[in-house]
């Protein structure tokens, strides 16, 4: 039996209709990993290894797991797939309460872990906590979405510092409680390709919001966390010229004759 159409995810240039964002209020102070422990909060990271990993953005990886936080190991494999997995991992280790999902192509804060928990710490009740984090391509909007006036989801143009509810998420960084696993039906995770011939196929983290609507369970967003999102590019020779119009002031030698300095500023 098919699956159901999840809501599909904002298009990329489809206009912004005002929204409405229920903030909860400003960042809250960054707790310690033992703060967190002593609290009951027990974290563990996994990472869906469906891509290779740069050195830039494994680096970063390396300074979470230093702070104390375990990676879970486990394969390549598809997105969705490897996002079940980790949450069947977590079922299957009792000993933490919480996993929190990072993408391999974000350069993440060390202090990442901590800084989504604080939410949980702050309230227990939230069970799915996400950093804001942004398309890689143009427009290079938020991954973070809420129903407009017309029933779409529509990213944020303008926003605050603080923590605020949204009806979709995208998964660059994820804190989840266990409870969601105990209580939401599998598959967490799922691409659906029903109405694909309308150029419309939301990927893993739209099921997941989805699933989250119908099983009646928040999802919170960050806008202090940002992990940067890797992108492959090419350079060429619109490239320099793009750079130069841009920045004339790296060009020396400019149709023959040298280009002054400007002065450095006091």
């Amino acid at each position: 039996m098919a699956k159901k159409q999840p809501k599909r995810a904002v298009k990329a240039n489809e206009a912004r209709v005002g929204p409405v964002y229920q903030y909860t209020g400003p960042p809250l102070p960054v707790p310690t990993r033992q703060e967190l422990l002593d609290a009951g909060i027990n974290i563990a990271v996994g990472i869906p290894m469906e891509r290779n990993i740069t050195d830039w953005a494994f680096i970063h990886f390396w300074q979470i797991a230093k702070r104390g936080w375990p990676l879970i190991d486990h394969v390549y494999g598809r997105t969705d797939i490897n996002r079940n997995r980790i949450g069947k991992w977590l079922l299957e280790n009792p000993e933490y309460t919480h996993v929190i999902m990072l993408d391999l192509d974000h350069i993440h804060a060390p202090d990442i872990v901590e800084r989504l928990a604080a939410w949980v710490l702050d309230d227990p009740a939230r069970q799915v906590v996400g950093g804001l984090h942004f398309r890689r391509a143009a427009p290079f909007d938020p991954c973070a979405f809420v129903f407009g006036p017309d029933g779409e989801l529509h990213a944020p143009v303008h926003w605050e510092d603080g923590l605020f509810e949204v009806h979709a998420i995208g998964h660059g960084s994820i804190l989840i409680a266990r409870e969601f696993f105990e209580n939401v039906p599998q598959p967490w995770w799922a691409y659906t390709y029903e109405s694909v011939e309308r150029n419309i196929f939301p990927s893993e983290d739209m099921w997941f919001s989805y699933t989250c609507r119908n099983n009646g369970v928040k999802m919170w967003v960050d806008t202090t966390v940002t992990s940067p999102h890797l992108i492959f590019n090419l350079v060429d020779a619109d490239t320099f010229k793009r750079y130069v119009t841009e920045h004339p002031e790296v060009v020396k030698i400019r149709d023959g004759k040298e280009v002054e300095d400007e002065p450095l500023p006091a």
